[in-house]
């Protein structure tokens, strides 16, 4: 068996687009196994910074919430950690959240396109899940331009 790769369709992304100062927002669910013996998801984020006074604390953070039966995600609770399978804002618990933390973007110069480091979706979560959510939380003390993900299925052929 070879190690393959292929590309996902790009996960909606309506409200993560214009993310607001210290707001978080999630994007459209992902469904795991497009292929037969998935082994990862590694996730590229790309974002479109504004007018920022860089720093080292102007970070784009990112979390995954999975879901085991494609329907229920992890976290929820009435008012807090709630997400959908579809964009939408994301009210984050003050007191932390249960979605597991993906990994952070370094928004280190004013207004221009980056690029996140690839994150694991495995080494996140521990397994994979049937399908999850990635949730931005926007720390850079501007809006966004724009946030996109793009994902590669790996797995075995």
């Amino acid at each position: 068996m070879a190690l393959q790769r292929t590309a996902l369709a790009v996960p909606g992304n309506t409200a993560v687009n214009t993310l607001g100062i210290g707001a978080s927002a999630s994007f459209d669910a992902v469904t795991v196994g497009a292929s037969a013996n998935v082994t990862d998801h590694e996730i590229q984020i790309t974002a479109l910074i504004g007018a920022i006074t860089a720093s080292s604390s102007t970070l784009i953070n990112f979390y995954v919430f999975p879901s085991a039966d494609g329907t229920n995600y992890t976290g929820g609770s009435a008012t807090a950690d709630v997400v959908s399978a579809t964009s939408a804002a994301f009210a984050m618990s003050a007191n932390g959240t249960n979605g597991r933390y993906l990994g952070s973007m370094l928004a280190h110069t004013a207004s221009i396109t980056i690029k996140s480091p690839v994150f694991s979706l495995a080494a996140a979560v521990g397994s994979m899940p049937s399908k999850y959510v990635i949730v931005a939380t926007n720390v850079t003390g501007v809006a966004l331009g724009s946030c996109t993900a793009a994902i590669q299925e790996i797995y075995y052929n």
